[in-house]
């Protein structure tokens, strides 16, 4: 086996004999992580081990985001997301969020690109496994017991208000963040990521929303998406094609 890829969070290693093969190894313990690409079956015919840190699974291609964004550039003349493609990756990572909160009861702090891995060119999945945090049913909080830099992660507005530790969440701070990213994805933008965090709260926030308004995706089922989940009250936001 060959590494490929290696982060933080995961390492992906290849079969030299047979490269079809891939395996996903993680840093630490997984299984919440690992059965949401399993049982959601957003990786067909993924296998993992006992110990729940590898996934064995197989595929023509795994890129990660940046190589992904590379290869639209070379295709298509723009490292822009077309819509469509933007609509799986909703779809996909949502999938996978969806399962965490309702069957593990955890959800993600934030998306960061460097941690989404791109199979096929059409499977997205995250692998942020540090940004897990876990839920409290009863008032549908998380709580943050750890430091964060506004470069970890796309933030959530109710983020930048921390100021000190541990703090309480709601677990739909996700939401916001994904959607971030999909207007990132959207938009091509190398400087999207840092531009959207080097600023005030209000002027991030702003930001990211005139980043949406200005894709020429108005009206459409993905923009309002997009839109109902960068509301600033984590309560309203909502995940859902309508």
């Amino acid at each position: 086996m060959k590494t490929i890829i290696s982060k933080d969070d995961f390492e992906i290693q290849q079969d030299e004999d047979n490269t079809n093969t891939y395996i996903i190894n993680f840093s630490t313990y997984s299984e919440s992580l690992i059965k949401s690409l399993i049982k959601t079956r957003i990786i067909l015919g993924a296998t993992s081990t006992n110990n729940y840190k590898s996934v064995f699974f197989k595929a023509v291609t795994v890129k990660t985001f940046k190589q992904f964004q590379n290869k639209c550039k070379i295709l298509q003349g723009t490292p822009k997301m077309r819509t469509h493609m933007a609509a799986k990756m909703v779809e996909n990572l949502s999938t996978q969020l969806n399962y965490l909160i309702t069957v593990n009861f955890q959800t993600f702090i934030g998306y960061n690109p460097e941690n989404i891995l791109v199979i096929d060119d059409n499977k997205f999945i995250y692998l942020g496994i540090s940004h897990l945090l876990n839920i409290d049913v009863e008032d549908e909080t998380a709580m943050i017991t750890y430091p964060f830099t506004p470069y970890d992660f796309l933030l959530s507005p109710e983020l930048s208000k921390i100021n000190e530790l541990p703090a309480h969440v709601h677990y739909k701070v996700a939401y916001f963040s994904l959607a971030s990213i999909i207007v990132y994805a959207l938009t091509g933008d190398d400087d999207f990521f840092f531009k959207g965090i080097i600023e005030d709260e209000k002027s991030r926030e702003q930001y990211i929303n005139d980043s949406l308004d200005k894709l020429h995706i108005n009206g459409t089922k993905l923009y309002w998406l997009l839109k109902r989940s960068l509301v600033e009250e984590p309560k309203n936001r909502s995940i859902i094609f309508i």
